[in-house]
C-alpha cells in the first residue's frame, strides 16, 4: 500500500522517511531468462514472464532483445508483483534511459496484480515511432509523441483518482513535457511493470518515490463564479483559482454551473429581410429556376403582413437569395423563418461561395407547414458570398414561404473570453455541455489581445457533425491547421488542445472520459498568453475548463530530483 514508512536510526530520536517504494537501477548482471525472481534495490521482486530467453539486465540497465518468434503481450514481461499500492492521487512511476534500437510494441507502465497484457495495461505503448497511452482497454493507442531510435528517454506517470498524467524527457523534448491527462482508469492495486511483445530496447533506473508529486494547474474553472475561476474544473480541484476573466463587452454570463456567450452583433446586413417590400419582395432575386411572389402569409408572431413565397422551377429547387458582401472571415449570425406550404419542400438557410456555387453552410428552417424558427452562425469564406433560402427537394410545383430573414456580424472580441497565462504552450480542456445546431463552441489559445485580438488558435465543435481546428493571423485570415475529421457532437463532450512549439494535438473526449486523437498540425502562431473559451451563440454552454502548462519553461522539471 502506498504510504509512508518510518524507520529508527540508532544515532538519532528523530524518525526518517523511507524515500522509495520501489527503486531498481539494474545494478546487477543477470543472464537472459534467468531475470524471474531476481530482487530490486528497493521493492521486492522482478517476477516475470520470459519463455524464450528475450529479457536480460547488464551494465546498470534492463535490456529487451525483442519478443517471442509468435509475439504476444506479456512474453517477454516482468513486474514488481510484491509491491502493489493503492491508487493516490500524485503517485509517481518514473522509468528512466528507455532507448529504442527497434520498434515493434510494447507497453511500460502500471498493471493490476497478476496481469501484463495489453488490455490490462495502464501506460505508455510503443507502437512503432509513436508513443501512445494505453489504459486498461479504453485506448487501443492514443498517440502522444514520436521517438527516435537511439535516443534516450525518461518516462514519468503520476496517478490521479482515475487516470494519470503521463511526461516525457528526452531527444527534442530537452525538458519534462506534459503530454496527456487521462481519466477513464480506476484499478484500486496496480504494479509496476513493463510488457513487451517485439520492441528491442533498454532501461536505466525504476523507481517509485514515496513523496507525492502535487500536480497543479494553471486554471481551472467549473464555471460556479462570474468573474473569476473557482478552480474547479477537473476531478482534483488543486488549483488555478482567483484568476480574472478578460471579456471584451461583458457578453459572457454564468449560471447553473456553466458558462454561455451572447456576442455583441453590428447593423442589420440583409436588405428587406422581412420581405414587406415589394411584391415580389424586393432586394431578392430568384435561383434554380424558382418563382417568387410576395404572399399575405405572416410568420407566427410576425409585426408585418407578408412572407415570400418559392415555387420549384420544373425541376430545380428552387430559392431566394440576394448577394451578402463582407470581409472574408468575418463571423455572422444569420437567422430566418420557415415553413413547408405544397408538395415536400422544407425551406433551408444556405449561405453559398458564388452565385450558385459550393454550399459553405446550411440550417434547415422547417420540416413541417408550421412557421419555424433557424438560427447559424457561420464565417464566411468569400469576400461576395450569396445568402438564400433554399427547398430542400426539386419536385416542381414544389413550394415553401420564408421571412424574417436576418444576417448581422459578431464582433470577433466577444466571441472569446480569455485568461492571461504565463506560456503559450498549453494543455487545455473544456466541456461543451450543449451546442445549437449550426453553431460552434470550444477553446481559443494563443490569442494576442482580449480587445482587439489578431491572432490565435481556435478549436470547436461545429455544430454540423465535425471539429474544426483553426489559426487567424489578422482580423479575417483563417487557416485550417488539419482537416477536420467528422466527429459528432453529444452532450458534454469535451475538446483538448495540447499546443507545444508549432506543434499541435486536438483530442475529443467523450462524457466517460475516453479519447481520440482528432489530428496533428503545425501552427504559425505560437506566442500569445491568453488562453479561453470561444461561442457564437447564445445557446451553446461549456463548463470543466482546465489548462496545465507543456512545460518547455521547465515547469516540470522538480521531477528530476524525485
Amino acid at each position: 500500500m502506498l504510504g509512508t514508512l518510518l524507520i529508527k536510526n540508532p544515532q538519532k530520536t528523530t524518525p526518517r522517511l523511507r524515500r522509495y517504494l520501489l527503486r531498481d537501477p539494474f545494478g546487477d548482471a543477470i543472464a537472459a531468462g534467468a531475470v524471474n525472481n531476481t530482487p530490486a534495490t528497493i521493492g521486492g521482486l522482478r517476477t516475470g514472464v520470459d519463455t524464450e530467453n528475450k529479457l536480460s539486465v547488464i551494465d546498470g540497465a534492463y535490456s529487451f532483445s525483442g519478443g517471442k518468434a509468435t509475439p504476444a503481450f506479456g512474453d517477454p514481461a516482468f513486474s514488481y508483483q510484491a509491491t502493489p499500492h493503492a491508487r493516490t492521487f500524485g503517485c509517481v512511476m518514473i522509468f528512466k534511459g528507455v532507448t529504442i534500437a527497434t520498434f515493434a510494441d510494447g507497453i511500460i507502465g502500471l498493471f493490476p496484480i497478476g496481469a501484463l497484457g495489453v488490455n490490462d495495461a495502464h501506460g505508455f505503448r510503443l507502437a512503432s515511432t509513436s508513443l501512445g497511452i494505453r489504459e486498461a482497454g479504453a485506448f487501443s493507442n492514443l498517440i502522444v509523441a514520436t521517438l527516435s531510435a537511439g535516443v534516450s528517454y525518461d518516462l514519468a506517470i503520476i496517478e490521479r483518482a482515475a487516470g494519470a498524467f503521463f511526461f516525457i524527457k528526452g531527444g527534442a523534448f530537452s525538458t519534462y513535457r506534459l503530454l496527456g491527462i487521462t481519466a477513464v482508469n480506476g484499478l484500486a492495486n496496480l504494479v509496476v511493470g513493463i510488457s513487451n511483445k517485439a520492441t528491442v530496447f533498454t532501461g536505466t533506473d525504476i523507481i517509485t518515490p514515496s513523496r507525492l508529486y502535487n500536480i497543479a494547474p494553471l486554471a481551472s474553472d467549473s464555471f460556479t463564479i462570474q468573474a473569476t475561476t473557482d478552480g474547479q474544473g477537473h476531478a482534483e480541484q488543486n488549483g488555478g483559482a482567483g484568476l480574472t476573466w478578460l471579456d471584451a463587452a461583458n457578453t459572457w454570463a454564468v449560471a447553473g454551473g456553466a458558462v454561455s456567450n451572447t456576442p455583441s452583433v453590428g447593423a442589420e446586413l440583409v436588405t428587406n429581410g422581412n420581405m414587406e417590400t415589394g411584391d415580389p419582395p424586393s432586394s431578392w432575386a430568384s435561383g434554380a429556376s424558382g418563382v417568387l411572389d410576395g404572399v399575405a402569409d405572416e410568420r407566427t408572431g410576425g409585426s408585418g403582413t407578408q412572407s415570400m413565397s418559392v415555387v420549384n422551377g420544373a425541376v430545380s429547387a428552387g430559392r431566394c437569395q440576394q448577394s451578402f458582401p463582407q470581409p472574408s472571415g468575418t463571423w455572422i449570425l444569420f437567422s430566418g423563418w420557415g415553413r413547408r406550404a405544397v408538395g415536400i419542400n422544407n425551406p433551408v438557410l444556405r449561405v453559398r461561395n458564388t452565385n450558385g456555387g459550393t454550399i459553405a453552410y446550411a440550417i434547415t428552417l422547417a420540416t413541417t407547414t408550421s412557421w419555424t424558427f433557424g438560427v447559424m452562425t457561420a464565417r464566411l469564406l468569400t469576400g461576395t458570398s450569396f445568402l438564400g433560402v433554399e427547398a430542400s427537394s426539386s419536385t416542381a410545383s414544389d413550394e415553401f414561404r420564408a421571412d424574417d430573414v436576418s444576417g448581422t456580424a459578431l464582433t470577433l472580441s466577444t466571441l472569446f473570453r480569455s485568461l492571461v497565462l504565463s506560456t503559450p504552450d498549453v494543455y487545455r480542456r473544456a466541456r461543451v455541455v450543449s451546442l445549437t445546431a449550426g453553431t460552434q463552441a470550444g477553446i481559443v489559445i494563443r490569442l494576442d489581445s482580449a480587445a482587439t485580438p489578431t491572432q490565435g488558435i481556435i478549436v470547436y465543435f461545429d455544430g454540423a457533425g465535425n471539429i474544426g481546428c483553426e489559426e487567424f493571423t489578422g482580423t479575417t485570415t483563417y487557416t485550417a491547421l488539419f482537416t477536420a475529421v467528422v466527429k459528432a457532437f453529444t452532450a458534454s463532450d469535451s475538446l483538448i488542445v495540447h499546443a507545444m512549439g508549432t506543434a499541435i494535438r486536438i483530442y475529443h473526449e467523450t462524457a466517460a472520459g475516453v479519447q481520440t486523437l482528432i489530428g496533428t498540425g503545425t501552427t504559425t502562431v505560437t506566442t500569445g498568453n491568453l488562453h479561453g473559451i470561444f461561442s457564437t451563440f447564445s445557446g451553446n454552454t461549456l463548463d470543466n475548463l482546465v489548462t496545465y502548462p507543456i512545460g518547455t519553461e521547465g515547469q516540470w522539471e522538480s521531477l528530476n530530483s524525485m
